[in-house]
């Protein structure tokens, strides 16, 4: 009996504070009927991705997007494990970016493709500068630190793209 007393609990936990809220400052958790209001709060000066049961989102100010989750998965990618001294390349990306039959390698073009479309994204949301940037002569990208953010997912997602 105590074993079930102890997985009741732990579902209770999981229901009670389902999500967690990931900024560059800390990790708190919060019940699943607080996340809108978190997400509306935090997305007034933070770039905010929100990960939902059904759907994942991005919001900045005023503007929201839906948003794919190979490049939702990038965008957690750069903001989490990326700054100016520690870039994130092609490789880093195998796991979404398919590799080109005849090298066994994910395409250069492809990766920078892929990064371009999430700055675009990330431009019609209303981030006008580049937040995800290249290193100078390399392949290698990384986020450059000048709007603050919120990832707000499920405490019990996982991950594709991991450090």
């Amino acid at each position: 009996a105590p074993f079930y007393e102890q997985i009741n609990k732990n579902e209770s936990i999981l229901q009670e504070e389902a999500f967690i809220v990931l900024t560059s400052e800390d990790k708190t958790f919060c019940r699943k009927n607080e996340v809108y209001d978190i997400s509306d709060e935090q997305s007034v000066d933070k770039l905010v991705r929100l990960f939902d049961d059904r759907e994942i989102s991005i919001n900045y100010k005023e503007e929201e997007r839906n948003i794919e989750k190979d490049p939702a998965e990038m965008l957690r990618f750069f903001l989490l494990y990326t700054d100016i001294n520690n870039a994130a390349y092609k490789n880093d990306f195998s796991e979404i970016i398919p590799v080109s039959q005849k090298t066994g390698e994910i395409n250069s073009n492809t990766f920078r493709k892929r990064v371009s479309r999430l700055n675009t994204t990330l431009k019609n949301i209303g981030i006008q500068e580049e937040i995800i940037e290249s290193k100078r002569n390399e392949t290698g990208y990384y986020y450059n630190g000048s709007i603050p953010f919120a990832i707000i997912y499920r405490s019990d997602e996982s991950f594709l793209l991991n450090k």
